[in-house]
């Protein structure tokens, strides 16, 4: 007895298009009326299609599909699943670390409102970073540099807004304004880090999450409390401050920006002078993920809450 595609559709639980697709594949046979172009299954394609429907949700290509379906061996179908077993576990690593991505955003966003301004000494993470505009100009003038940069950017799950910048800066002085991008050591595998990237490592910092809007002044009124934080703690700004991350959120109508502002302390200069005498850690040949050793001072340097994520 022959069915039309719509019966096999119910009992199969696949959709009439995917059906057509399967047999236009020759995965399901079926018979065409020549008059009225309707397409007729016998009952066992319903048998088939469901083994059809099972080997897709395990994550089987359609390619390998019609392979196993019409001529693989026990030998290549042990293959087969082998492949697709590497396949997902690497599609669950992934997972896993956009879990832990969205566990340290879920972090940070909830201790915006609350830590605004309030410094703390933290012993920063090391980034990699790429500087790629200066006062309104694109820096990445090269072919090497334009792929360097979509590479970044195709990362940004990963990678973090960045900029650099001197103290004068942090009060609505007329500096340099450099905008980049930020990757923390431990994704750093996902990008390139070839020049011109370059590398912060772990610094002894007072970290202040910061408030700001799209005027001049970064820091705006908290500038006073960030001063005040440092005279009380009697620190002396040794190396380049940068501003990390930034969640856009409206308030009263307003669109603001926060995020984490480091202002490297006393012996944290100790590194290689980076771009505008930031401390940026090997040249750019020797850049490689996780370099760098820590200062035995800074080993018990206290982290608090979600600075250890910023």
């Amino acid at each position: 007895m022959k069915y039309k595609i719509g019966t096999i559709s119910r009992q199969s639980g696949l959709a009439v298009q995917t059906l057509r697709e399967y047999a236009d594949r020759g995965l399901l046979e079926a018979d065409t009326n020549g008059e009225t172009r309707y397409r007729y299954f016998d009952a066992n394609a319903v048998n088939k299609a469901s083994a059809i429907r099972r080997l897709r949700m395990m994550g089987f290509t359609l390619a390998e599909v019609t392979e196993l379906i019409s001529s693989a061996s026990h030998s290549r179908y042990a293959q087969l699943l082998g492949q697709l077993r590497q396949r997902r576990q690497e599609q669950l690593d992934q997972l896993k670390e956009v879990i832990t991505l969205l566990e340290e955003h879920q972090r940070q966003t909830d201790c915006f409102p609350q830590a605004l301004y309030q410094g703390a000494l933290v012993r920063s993470q090391g980034y990699y970073c790429l500087d790629y505009r200066k006062n309104g100009q694109l820096l990445c003038q090269s072919e090497a540099q334009r792929a360097l940069l979509t590479q970044w950017m195709d990362q940004a799950l990963y990678t973090r807004n960045y900029s650099p910048m001197p103290m004068a800066a942090l009060e609505g002085a007329q500096v340099d304004h450099v905008i980049g991008l930020a990757i923390p050591e431990k994704y750093a595998s996902h990008v390139p880090l070839t020049q011109p990237v370059y590398r912060r490592p772990p610094q002894r910092c007072a970290l202040f999450c910061i408030r700001h809007d799209d005027g001049p002044a970064l820091l705006g009124e908290g500038a006073q409390k960030v001063r005040r934080y440092m005279a009380e703690n009697k620190l002396t700004v040794c190396g380049q401050p940068y501003f990390i991350g930034e969640l856009p959120v409206f308030e009263a109508g307003e669109k603001v920006f926060y995020g984490w502002l480091f202002i490297p302390v006393e012996e944290a200069c100790a590194g290689n002078e980076g771009p505008d005498g930031g401390s940026a850690g090997p040249e750019a040949g020797d850049v490689r993920p996780g370099g760098g050793n820590a200062d035995p001072a800074e080993r018990s340097e206290k982290t608090c809450g979600p600075m250890n994520d910023c």
